[in-house]
């Protein structure tokens, strides 16, 4: 049966099409008033290639292990990757900051905004790649404790000391579906920023092909990199929900 709209259905729909593009753009707005770029450079290419080394590997235990016995035959197991002293530190800052907010009462919209002000001078291809930066070292350092516990001692005492060493071996089917969340989420994120560096790496001349085009990209880019950023934060916050979990779990048993 064919779905007729009166025109009050057209007029709640336009009307509902009005209100969603009027706080997009006030979105756009806020967003770019965090944005004040001052020429300095981060190599994007190389942080996202760490990135996805990071998260491909937290995403298969197989691959973990089989690194691990690659290096204990001899191998490395490193990337030739160049990553300087300042973006360690930058990194590190952001992971904490993230961290940080999540275990505290604020929202998701406010860490995403405040992450956005502190990288108010980097273009949007560096901001996503040192955000995803900081979660794939929170969450790969969460996930090499899960995984290498309780065969390895060291892990296991850093759980232990985390107080989610009994939790991570007690609720492995619970925890299961989480994990899987997380590590779908890491793989939509990276495809996220993949294009938002691709399209800021574009060639002046493409860009002069069509002004109009390329400046209503740009807004799409913009939003995309606060929902990147805004998704990194809603995955450590996942994390931190764990580890709160597990303290609670803990409480419950003692």
């Amino acid at each position: 049966m064919e779905t007729r709209f009166t025109p009050e259905h057209r007029m709640v729909r336009t009307s509902s099409h009005y209100i969603s593009s009027s706080n997009e753009d006030v979105m756009v707005k806020r967003i770019m008033q965090t944005h004040f770029p001052d020429g300095s450079s981060v190599d994007s290419e190389s942080l996202m290639f760490m990135v996805e080394d990071i998260l491909r590997q937290s995403c298969d235990p197989n691959l973990l292990v089989s690194e691990a016995t690659r290096i204990a035959n001899g191998g490395d197991g490193t990337q030739s990757v160049c990553v300087h002293a300042s973006e360690v530190k930058t990194i590190y800052r952001l992971s904490y900051e993230v961290m940080s907010r999540c275990f505290g009462e604020g929202n998701q919209h406010a860490a995403t905004m405040a992450l956005l002000d502190s990288l108010g001078n980097n273009p949007w291809d560096e901001k996503v790649a040192l955000v995803l930066a900081a979660f794939a070292i929170t969450y790969g350092e969460f996930l090499l404790v899960k995984q290498l516990c309780p065969s390895n001692p060291l892990a296991t005492s850093i759980a232990t000391f985390m107080q989610v060493f009994h939790y991570l071996q007690q609720d492995k089917e619970t925890l299961q579906p989480c994990f899987k969340v997380l590590n779908c989420l890491a793989k939509t994120l990276i495809n996220a920023a993949r294009s938002i560096i691709e399209f800021e790496s574009l060639p002046m001349e493409y860009i002069t092909l069509n002004i109009e085009a390329f400046a209503a990209t740009k807004t799409c880019l913009h939003l995309a990199a606060y929902w990147v950023i805004r998704s990194a934060v809603a995955c450590s916050s996942l994390i931190t929900d764990l580890i709160t979990r597990s303290h609670d779990h803990v409480h419950v048993l003692s």
